[in-house]
């Protein structure tokens, strides 16, 4: 079944006032479509079936210019097209409501008004409809916010993970979900959500499920972060050779791109929480060009002049 979500979510999410009631519709594209070349009936109908309508300044202002025959012929083209919401912007005039909801009420299209303009709601509706419909994939891992940087932690059943995870909400770092990381890539960023199911528990053996949300409080929780470094937990046992120095050329690949990723031997008697941060700080330290080995190897130079 395709993806879709429902016209009641969208209004109650954003705050939109209904103008009239219909039964629940639901959206199944990722974009609000203007109606600027709509009104003139320049679109295929089945476009409309399942995106959004959007009207502003600039749909008001070309629909007054009209006669009232000529008007009512551009209002039956788009809603008789039976978009799932038409949405009025602060800029539409209220002047047309009433000849909007009648023909709205003759093909039961809803519509509701905002108090924004319609570039506003394009954009913070439009995000998030481009979110939701985005290819996903889950990964078996936690995710947490460390110091500002989106952290995926993966590596085999017992590795610690989740011990790792509790640990650092103890620290004050922000949790976002343990064993299922649902991953869906926007341009260049990787955003991670939890599953439904498990969304604000924690599992650690010995102990069992924790609710974070309840034992730490809504603050230590985030719905979702941008992964911005993988960290993999490899067991003592794995037979992986470690560079002393590290390498910071490894990648985790997903969804057709690629996330920078560290490797992090786990051993008995090792605190992994403090790893973690560790490696997230040497990653900023990076990320602002600054590089350990190269500052030693000018040392040695200058040492050696």
């Amino acid at each position: 079944m395709e993806k879709r979500v429902s016209v009641d979510k969208i209004i109650k999410d954003f705050y939109l006032i209904k103008l009239n009631e219909f039964p629940n519709a639901f959206i199944e594209r990722p974009s609000i479509n203007r109606a600027g070349l709509l009104l003139g009936g320049n679109f295929k109908r089945e476009t409309l079936t399942k995106n959004i309508v959007g009207w502003g300044t600039n749909e008001s202002e070309f629909l007054l210019s009209l006669s009232e025959e000529k008007r009512k012929k551009a209002l039956k083209t788009v809603i008789g097209a039976l978009p799932p919401l038409l949405l009025l912007s602060i800029g539409f005039s209220a002047n047309l409501y009433q000849e909007v909801l009648q023909i709205a009420e003759k093909y039961k299209v809803q519509v509701v008004k905002s108090q924004e303009h319609l570039s506003t709601l394009i954009a913070n509706i439009g995000s998030y409809l481009t979110e939701y419909f985005a290819k996903t994939v889950s990964v078996h891992g936690c995710a947490v916010l460390v110091n500002g940087v989106g952290v995926m932690i993966i590596g085999p059943s017992g590795a610690g993970k989740s011990e790792a995870v509790l640990e650092l909400i103890q620290e004050g770092h922000t949790f976002v979900t343990d064993d299922t990381v649902v991953i869906s890539r926007l341009g260049n960023r990787f955003i991670g959500k939890p599953a439904t199911i498990t969304q604000d528990f924690l599992e650690v053996r010995g102990i069992g499920l924790i609710d974070i949300r309840h034992t730490y409080g809504s603050s230590m929780i985030r719905a979702k972060l941008d992964i911005d470094l993988v960290l993999e937990l490899v067991p003592d046992n794995e037979n992986i050779i470690f560079d002393r120095l590290g390498k910071w050329d490894l990648e985790y690949n997903i969804l057709d791109g690629a996330i920078q990723k560290i490797q992090i031997p786990v051993k008995q008697g090792r605190t992994i929480s403090s790893l973690v941060v560790a490696a997230v700080n040497a990653y900023l330290v990076r990320k602002d060009g600054l590089d350990p080995l190269q500052k030693i190897q000018e040392r040695i130079l200058k040492e050696n002049e």
